[in-house]
């Protein structure tokens, strides 16, 4: 690598071949200037043939932390003749510095088109033909940077070389007839997905996540539903839980977004793991059971118990002060006697 520390410019032998004249784009020599790494500089290699002729280029550079590298891409117009190539590099800073190196030499290999034979034969048949095919490559090269392509909508772009930029056209690629893209997410559909559906879907399965805990009672006596069997509609996916009245066993049913069953399972749960204690209501003739949670559940035995009379009920003796509301067995006896002896 050629190196400069403090102006000095060290060109090793084996970087002193820059190739033949006329090579184009096939060797790159690089610069390492240490300790400055200023992005403000401008650095300018000046080459004197020796034939007195002169040229000279602007080098890239790349400024690092322990200085910056220059970059040389060898091109025919740099090199145009052979022999022996003094170069030196010069700086210009935004502050109107401006400082050289020393000077160091290149050696350029012969080539035949630029030796002296061929110096009257530039308008040459050969030559001709070469610059022609140079020309074609160029255009080429030109064309495969801008290359038309086909946009969401399926309408082609052409590059507006007057412009600088591309435009659309009216004319349509055809790919309608070949494929749909959904802006919504389907268990059904075939068809590719914009990726804005995809993004939405997820936000909403992350901002949406189901609370198994929470629970609530349908319209429907023999089923419970997590958030009324709705959970995730929109992407596809419903959780629904149901329990046996007989059995007390849970099943869950996962859904997709036409309710149809993705997969089931269920459990089994005594009714002791959930009833923690109860008690008799005798105002409305009910059964209070509590469970785990700490709420109750309550049901009606009013059918079971009517036409019961109650112990508080029971008495000693017989007598007329007996009541069908106070001591209703007792005024059955008295009565059933009475007739009996036909007097009170």
């Amino acid at each position: 690598m050629i190196t400069i520390l403090s102006g000095k410019m060290t060109i090793p032998e084996n970087d002193r071949f820059v190739g033949f004249a006329g090579d184009n784009l096939v060797i790159t020599k690089q610069f390492f200037i240490k300790d400055i790494v200023d992005e403000n500089y401008i650095y300018r290699l000046y080459l004197s043939f020796d034939d007195n002729t002169y040229n000279y280029l602007q080098l890239d550079k790349t400024v690092g932390e322990d200085g910056t590298m220059l970059t040389w891409n060898v091109k025919s117009d740099d090199i145009f003749k052979s022999g022996v190539v003094m170069a030196q590099i010069k700086f210009f800073s935004t502050s109107d510095e401006i400082f050289h190196t020393t000077t160091d030499y290149f050696i350029v290999a012969p080539s035949a088109e630029f030796t002296d034979s061929f110096a009257d034969k530039e308008n040459s048949e050969f030559l001709d033909y070469e610059n022609y095919l140079n020309s074609l490559l160029e255009e080429i090269n030109d064309a495969k940077q801008y290359l038309p392509y086909v946009d969401q909508d399926g309408y082609w772009h052409v590059f507006d070389s007057e412009k600088g930029e591309y435009k659309k056209t009216e004319i349509s690629a055809g790919l309608e007839d070949y494929f749909v893209i959904d802006s919504e997410l389907s268990s059904t559909s075939t068809n590719p997905v914009e990726n804005k559906a995809v993004y939405e879907a997820l936000s909403d399965l992350e901002e949406n996540k189901a609370d198994i805990d929470e629970v609530y009672t349908c319209n429907e006596a023999d089923e419970l539903f997590v958030n009324n069997s709705t959970y995730q509609r929109n992407t596809g996916h419903g959780i629904r839980l149901g329990l046996n009245n007989s059995t007390y066993a849970i099943s869950v049913w996962l859904e997709n977004s036409s309710g149809g069953t993705l997969s089931q399972s269920g459990v089994t749960l005594p009714l002791g793991t959930m009833v923690v204690g109860g008690s008799y209501n005798s105002t409305n003739k009910s059964i209070v059971l509590t469970l785990k949670n700490g709420s109750t559940i309550s049901f009606s035995i009013a059918d079971l118990i009517s036409g019961l009379e109650s112990a508080s009920n029971k008495v000693t003796t017989i007598s007329s002060a007996s009541t069908n509301t106070q001591y209703p067995s007792a005024k059955a006896v008295y009565d059933y006697l009475q007739s009996l002896n036909g007097n009170g």
